[in-house]
């Protein structure tokens, strides 16, 4: 399982985009599992919070307590940001700008050797509505996951390859993308691999709806309530065959 992250024992200082998600949650866990008795090493959780989406700060903080608590790894630092200008899905470009931006000054900030990026494909509308219709018997619902996907980012198609698994920039720094050319199956393998489904994978959140109907919550249990209908949700049902 190694091989996939691409680890590289010479790193000293490490960047995760880390957004609470469950991609990214098991791509920070598994760069703090592997070097979890290198004290020499430091790991820099990076999270974007906008407008749009304010809350993964919240769910990345959960993250990182879990993952410190079942690695003994904690974070250097976890570098937060705020940016207003990503007010809806129109404004997806300035959050993708102002990701690579906030990338671009934590490099230089903490000399990182490498960034990772928890990204994967889009599954296709065929597996993923059978998946949903499996699951709830309601072609309405599927129909509202699939409106989602109309402004999903084309260059992440299964076997578009427009990402690069490894983008070396020079000899000195590299951005990792260990789950780009798959689909969110890849991720339940890793956290199968790890053991990590009932530990970590029900603290993750990927609903965005909840939030933008303000029926965003957090219950007695700090349980993030996912609204099932998404295609973010729907991508989780896809491929975890369940929400949390």
């Amino acid at each position: 399982m190694n091989e996939l992250f691409y680890f590289d024992d010479n790193w000293k200082n490490i960047g995760v985009k880390l957004s609470g998600g469950a991609d990214s949650s098991i791509l920070y866990y598994a760069v703090c599992n592997y070097f979890k008795d290198r004290t020499d090493v430091n790991i820099y959780p990076m999270t974007l919070d906008t407008e749009f989406k304010p809350w993964y700060s919240e769910g990345a903080k959960k993250i990182i307590d879990k993952v410190t608590q079942l690695t003994g790894k904690s974070p250097a630092k976890h570098i937060i940001k705020y940016f207003d200008k990503h007010k809806d899905r129109d404004t997806v470009n300035f959050y993708t700008e102002e990701q690579v931006e906030m990338s671009r000054n934590t490099i230089k900030q903490y000399s990182l050797d490498v960034v990772y990026s928890g990204l994967t494909s889009n599954p296709s509308k065929k597996d993923i509505s059978d998946a949903v219709i499996k699951k709830y018997g309601d072609e309405k619902i599927t129909s509202t996951a699939l409106g989602y996907i109309k402004g999903a980012d084309p260059k992440r198609e299964i076997g578009s390859e427009v990402y690069e698994n490894v983008s070396k920039y020079n000899d000195k720094f590299s951005n990792i993308r260990p789950f780009i050319h798959a689909d969110k199956k890849l991720v339940y393998d890793v956290y199968k691999y790890f053991g990590m489904l009932e530990e970590l994978y029900p603290l993750t959140y990927s609903c965005e709806t909840r939030h933008q109907e303000h029926r965003f919550k957090i219950t007695e249990q700090h349980d993030w309530e996912h609204c099932g209908y998404c295609f973010f949700c729907c991508e989780r049902i896809y491929a975890f065959g369940k929400l949390s």
